[in-house]
């Protein structure tokens, strides 16, 4: 996962991705989630490559892509288009969280890209829910003197048990930038953005592809309702499965599993 990324310029930010594997199954473009970077699928990736082009990314604001004065939901739409493009060819779009969420509007506005969607532990909030949405304030970029402090500091949103220490210390230190200052997170403090669960709705119901959803019995985000929800918005396209045990950051606590459901789905198209 340290291999050399390439960068490609959107609305005059620098966005970062890595392609790897030499399988000959779908292409598979895999969207993190909010806060999160790449380094998140480091241990789903080896298990994908085998039999997929695999192309990982990292939103502005977040992992190795630049920071921007502002960010918006169309941007970060934009930035995942853009890289889906570099491939030339339909791909299945994989995302977690948020990352599921754009690859929801990216396959919306730009269907004939988008062969099938992997969306993993995604909220959909039913419309009883739905309340005003401001976006995350922005809070202030705090430094540490060392990277060890840094990444002791180091805690998933929402809380949830720590995956384990392997991949705690290989997440975080992927997490980690040095500047003059301390080390500090590479995420943009400054907040992010409000996405309109409406329009996430009215998306949703616009699919016109196969689906695989996953969800983690244990996940603080997705509960009945919003797995109710998922499934009716999403039908008839959606296939369901629950990994036992799993919480919302469930790639990192069963990815040889989280891969698996990913390969099978993607072989059946």
């Amino acid at each position: 996962m340290r291999a050399e990324g390439a960068r490609i310029e959107v609305a005059g930010t620098p966005i970062w991705y890595r392609t790897t594997g030499v399988g000959d199954g779908p292409p598979l473009v895999l969207v993190h989630g909010s806060g999160a970077n790449h380094w998140w699928w480091f241990e789903v990736v080896p298990w994908l490559e085998k039999h997929h082009r695999v192309v990982v990314v990292d939103l502005s604001g977040h992992g190795d892509s630049g920071h921007r004065d502002e960010y918006a939901i169309d941007l970060w739409v934009e930035e995942v288009t853009a890289v889906v493009d570099t491939l030339a060819e339909p791909v299945v779009l994989v995302g977690h969280s948020l990352g599921g969420k754009l690859s929801l509007l990216v396959a919306a506005r730009r269907p004939e890209a988008v062969r099938a969607m992997a969306l993993l532990d995604v909220p959909l909030t039913p419309e009883s829910r739905i309340r005003p949405q401001t976006g995350f304030p922005a809070g202030p970029q705090r430094y540490v003197a060392g990277l060890d402090d840094l990444v002791a500091r180091f805690r998933l949103s929402p809380a949830q048990p720590m995956p384990p220490e392997h991949v705690v210390r290989a997440v975080a230190e992927g997490s980690a930038r040095a500047t003059p200052e301390g080390w500090t997170w590479k995420y943009d403090r400054r907040g992010m953005p409000p996405l309109d669960d409406r329009l996430l709705n009215a998306a949703a119901g616009q699919m016109r592809c196969p689906a695989l959803y996953v969800h983690g019995s244990e996940s603080a985000l997705v509960d009945e309702e919003r797995l109710d929800h998922a499934c009716e918005v999403l039908s008839p396209w959606l296939t369901v499965v629950k990994v036992d045990g799993a919480h919302h950051h469930l790639v990192l606590e069963e990815p040889q599993q989280c891969a698996t459901l990913i390969h099978d789905f993607a072989a059946t198209l």
